[in-house]
């Protein structure tokens, strides 16, 4: 009664006996009845060879039953024949107990094993006179539970019928309060039932949908863009989430409209998931996340497949211009056509490769893109599943840094009245009939794909074998033609990749300082494969080359959001973003540079006290690849990438120094060779799932470690380690100091170990993250090894002089300065310090720094920098204050000529020093300068030193990823400089005019064209530029491009001597 109590349920409600009969004997069904009395028979169960009643039973009625089995026993009330009064009723009763929930289950189907997954289901109540009450007081229950109820029910005579989505632990939770319950069946509605809605119908079904939106105030920060036939943004469940800014096209003659319907149906996917349970629920259904769309396809015709990789790589900038969100790209659009040999890489692909790479800098944009797998002809879909097998997975879903989504179905309701004589063609749990694979590769070293699986639908097939993907099979989406319906169903790979977007954008959402890296890594690690009927000491046990065939068909399997949810606030798993220096070039050539070691957090004391449980370790790591997409190497793994990284763990009977030992002794060996795929296997390599041969692939690996939670707890180190790329091989690129970054993530499975490793934890600290996510660039690791090396703490301005000093002296300095108000200051470095700030790597006082981090990273520094670091100190160790103010300003007096101090602490000698420092350039000089490949701390020094008075910026969106050179930044520390900032969008180039430059006369050809529109007409704006350079006569005009060639900046500053003094001169810098 207390569940009751605390619900506000009433409390003489009754409750429910189940009576259970002696095996291969009935029970006197109707004699269980008593109408006088308010029993009634619920329902009726045979389960093997025995009767099962369920009774309802009102309260202070059980006496009834109590009396009748007195009478039974008493032999006074005998009957005349001398048999037992109530004989009939209880002779064959071999148990009466409570029911439980397994006794209201009336479906053909048995009931489900897995308690814990959400099923559609139907909950009959008995309501009697009471109707409106009964459902009132069900709806107010379920809502307690977190059970969704649909808004809409069917009435009958003595009963209501709700549908639910419910889990079966959810039911269970509810059982005791659930008094009015006579039956649960399977819910055999399917997404046919709204697509044989009329119009109207259909519409109020949408609109109660669209109403239960709850749009978060922060949606607009992430964004799905699709990459397709563009979106119908007049679509009710779509326009409260894409706008007419967030819509663009490839050429601007093909319209932003979606011609086709293909883009609109993946939008509704990306925003919502399948519509399905989502219009049969009664809950608000937040978004966090936005939609984009750039059109990719023409409406007629196609695109040339030579382009195919620039037109995608032109798309995606279109959509970046728009301005600063994190963005997930969705490409549901393959070449069927352009066959794949054993997943070798194509130009689209590398493109793809290229794009999520991005730039070499280690802290510049990457960008995760979902690409799907590509679909079987229709006509193979009655082939299944050996057509299935045979299909190779199509361009560009090769690409490695791309996640690649196939399908898997759990469809399996028929319209028998539709489609009398059809039969399923897959079996829940399995491949989705269009979903193809990469078997066909498999003696490839190329990547697993699909990486993930996500629901793709189902299809049936009659004997006369003639395909139908029926309605009641399909997924729900959004229809662009929205004048005629506003429901679309939908199978394959499209949409199963449209999904699995959505759920990356919840990710990036929920947690916004995760890289793209990370977001992929937390999908990966979150997927298994248990909806495939498939667990991970199953697949242990199998051979190679069937371990092989799981992952070619289904990846990692089907991921789960709740968990990858939780991986990044739950303590029984640490992720890590860092990055290594794979390389490093010695007397003997290129050779391995670093190997990272991570001790893993799990208290080994909680787990020594479970030391005979089984338990699981979860690792994946997750990185980028640069390609290199020179044909020549597409067929080496190791010529392709530009590096691979590893993870291993140390041995249970191991121990820290010979783990080192063991791989710096390995990495020397396999570094040596050249050797790519295979990492550095120990003797414990039969306690992973897959092991180092099979997970080694890609750039994306994970794997399950089995064991006892005693041999867990020995396992204190995992690494990180480099195999041969590119960047080794081809010396004369000169990439081999390069870093690469990546994300390490490490979970414990086994629910028991879990909850205690959870609970010690958190008696140990008060926020998780703060200790398990590390994001260290490794110019960040130099600001908390110079922060450790002096003690700790250092003020600001000290913290900032010494980072300078430091910096001075290394081979490429991991931070640049420029001259500010009180001496050298570097802009990025207080950027990072304020980003470490919010992962509790160190705090910030009104007046210094502090780290908080308790990892020594004076040992993560490159050898040379960290003897560097220790005789830094010995020199610096006791200059403070002033006195290191003053060492810097004499020692660099150029940096400081902006110094508001420098004056009142040098002496005249050091004073003229600086003085003489400054730029005394009066000439009236037009510049013109790119900031591709600089630091916004260079790029302004070099301002400085011209003795620039104003700048001009011709960038039509001034908007950039990188630190600095967005408008508001840069305007920012221009005018603490005495630097004069103007934006003149008027003289930009359209980015959409950019999109075909391949040579030098494209570039021409665009700049001609640049001169006789924008420029001929906009004498404007390059009159207001030629008034500001008579009033400070040294201007430069800015934009992206280094080389002012390949900028129209160039052209831009040719036309404008046209409207200044004639000895004007134009310097290019």
């Amino acid at each position: 009664m207390n569940l009751r109590k605390q619900s506000s349920i009433k409390e003489d409600l009754g409750m429910f006996l189940t009576f259970e009969s002696v095996e291969n004997y009935g029970l006197a069904i109707e004699s269980l009845s008593d109408k006088r009395a308010g029993i009634e028979v619920e329902n009726v169960q045979k389960k093997d060879g025995k009767t099962l009643v369920t009774v309802y039973i009102p309260n202070g009625k059980l006496a009834v039953f109590f009396k009748k089995i007195e009478q039974y026993l008493d032999q006074t009330k005998n009957t005349d024949k001398g048999n037992p009064k109530n004989q009939k009723l209880l002779n064959n009763i071999e148990k009466i107990k409570l029911s439980t929930l397994e006794n209201f289950w009336n479906d053909n189907d048995s009931f489900p094993n897995d308690h814990n997954s959400k099923l559609l289901l139907e909950i009959w109540l008995r309501v009697g006179e009471n109707r409106n009450e009964i459902n009132s007081r069900f709806k107010e229950v379920a809502n307690q539970s977190g059970i969704q109820v649909s808004k809409h029910f069917l009435s009958f005579p003595e009963s209501s019928v709700f549908k639910v989505t419910a889990s079966i632990n959810q039911l269970k939770s509810s059982i005791l309060l659930l008094d009015c319950l006579s039956e649960i069946r399977k819910s055999k509605e399917t997404p046919a039932s709204f697509l044989d809605m009329t119009p109207i119908e259909e519409k109020d079904w949408v609109l109660d949908l669209q109403n239960r939106l709850e749009i978060h105030p922060d949606h607009r920060d992430v964004a799905v863009c699709i990459l397709d036939t563009g979106v119908n943004v007049a679509h009710p469940l779509l326009t409260q989430s894409i706008e007419e800014d967030d819509l663009d096209s490839f050429h601007p003659e093909w319209g932003k409209e979606d011609h086709h319907g293909h883009g609109t149906r993946m939008a509704g996917l990306a925003l919502l998931g399948d519509l399905y349970p989502l219009l049969l629920s009664s809950v608000s259904v937040e978004l966090k996340h936005g939609l984009e769309s750039i059109k990719i396809l023409p409406p007629n015709g196609e695109n040339p497949k030579e382009l195919y990789g620039r037109i995608t790589g032109d798309c995606i900038s279109l959509a970046e211009i728009k301005g600063n969100r994190r963005r997930l790209f969705h490409l549901a659009i393959t070449a069927p056509d352009l066959l794949i040999q054993k997943g070798e890489a194509s130009s689209w692909s590398a493109a793809l490769d290229l794009l999520a790479f991005g730039s070499g800098e280690e802290e510049e944009p990457k960008r995760l893109l979902f690409v799907s797998a590509g679909n079987l002809s229709p006509e193979k879909i009655k082939d299944y599943p050996i057509a299935n097998m045979e299909s190779s997975i199509q361009d560009p879903a090769q690409a490695w840094n791309a996640i690649t989504v196939g399908a898997f179905t759990q469809k399996e309701n028929i319209e028998k009245s539709k489609n009398p004589d059809y039969e399923l063609i897959a079996k829940p749990g399995s491949l989705s009939p269009e979903s193809t694979t990469s078997i066909s590769w498999n003696q490839s070293d190329w990547p697993f794909k699909p990486d993930i699986v996500m629901e793709g639908g189902n299809y049936a097939k009659n004997k006369r074998q003639e395909i139908d993907p029926t309605d009641s099979l399909s997924l729900l989406t959004t229809d662009s033609a929205i004048q005629k319906r506003l429901l679309f169903p939908i199978v394959g790979t499209s949409a199963a990749t449209a999904q699995a977007a959505r759920y990356g954008a919840i990710l990036s959402a929920e947690y916004p300082d995760f890289w793209p890296e990370t977001i992929r890594g937390m999908l990966i690690h979150s997927a298994n494969y248990s909806t495939l009927n498939l667990d991970y000491s199953k697949i242990q046990k199998l051979k190679k080359e069937e371990q092989k065939k799981i992952l070619r068909t289904y990846g990692y399997g089907v991921p789960d959001l709740n968990f990858a949810l939780e991986s990044g606030k739950n303590s029984c798993t640490m992720i890590i973003q860092d990055s290594i220096s794979p390389f490093a070039k010695g007397k003997d050539g290129i050779s391995m540079n670093e190997i990272l070691y991570y001790t893993l957090p799990w208290p080994k004391s909680v787990l020594q006290e479970f030391s005979t449980e089984s338990v699981q370790l979860k690792v994946t790591l997750s990185y980028f690849i640069e390609p290199n997409p020179k044909r020549i190497n597409t067929k080496m793994t190791s010529t392709y990438a530009c590096c691979g990284l590893r993870f291993d763990s140390i041995g249970a009977t191991e121990g820290a120094i010979r783990f080192q030992k063991r791989m710096n002794r390995n990495s020397r060996e396999k570094i040596g060779k050249g050797q790519w795929e295979t990492g550095f296997s120990n003797s414990e390599n039969s306690n992973w799932v897959f092991g180092s041969t099979l997970r080694d692939q890609g750039s994306i690996h994970s794997d399950i470690w089995l064991g006892s939670a005693a041999d867990l707890a020995t396992k204190e180190l995992i690494c990180v380690y480099p195999v041969s790329g590119w960047w080794r091989s081809r010396e004369k690129m000169e990439r081999y100091d390069d870093r690469i970054r990546f994300t390490l993530i490490c979970s414990i499975l086994t629910p028991k170990v879990e909850m205690e490793i959870y609970s010690a934890v958190e008696n140990q600290i008060k926020i998780l993250n703060l200790v398990w996510l590390k994001i260290v660039y490794y110019r960040r690791k130099v600001i908390l090894a110079l922060l450790q090396t002096f003690g700790g703490s250092l003020p600001k301005t000290d913290l900032q002089k010494l980072l300078f000093l430091y910096t001075q002296d290394q081979e490429k300095p991991a931070f640049d300065f420029l001259p500010y108000r009180f001496g050298c200051y570097s802009p990025q470095a207080t950027q990072d310090l304020k980003t470490m700030t919010k992962y509790g790597q160190v705090h910030e006082t009104q007046s210094g720094w502090s780290v908080l981090d308790s990892l020594d990273y004076r040992k993560t520094l490159k050898k040379e920098d960290g003897d560097r670091l220790h005789l830094f100190y010995r020199e610096f160790s006791k200059l403070r204050g002033k006195a290191l103010v003053k060492f810097v300003y004499e020692t660099y007096p150029f940096y400081a000529i902006k110094s508001e101090i420098a004056e009142t602490i040098l002496n005249k000698n050091q004073w003229m020093q600086v003085i003489q420092s400054r730029p005394i350039q009066k000439e009236p000089l037009l510049f013109t300068i790119g900031y591709e490949g600089k630091s916004v701390e260079s790029y302004v020094t070099e301002l400085i030193r011209e003795n620039v008075q104003v700048l001009c910026d011709v960038r039509k969106n001034p908007l950039s990823m990188k630190f600095g050179f967005s408008k508001a930044q840069l305007k920012s520390i221009l005018e603490t400089v005495g630097i004069k900032y103007i934006h003149i969008p008027g003289l930009g180039i359209d980015s959409e005019k950019r999109r075909e430059l391949n040579s030098q006369k494209d570039y021409e050809k665009l700049f001609f064209e640049y001169e006789k529109s924008t420029l001929a007409s906009n004498s404007k704006d390059l009159k207001i530029v030629a008034d500001i350079f008579r009033k400070k006569s040294r201007v430069a005009l800015t934009c992206f491009e280094a080389d002012p060639n390949c900028c129209h900046r160039s052209r831009t500053a040719k036309k404008l001597l046209d409207f200044l003094p004639k000895k004007t001169k134009l310097n290019h810098l």
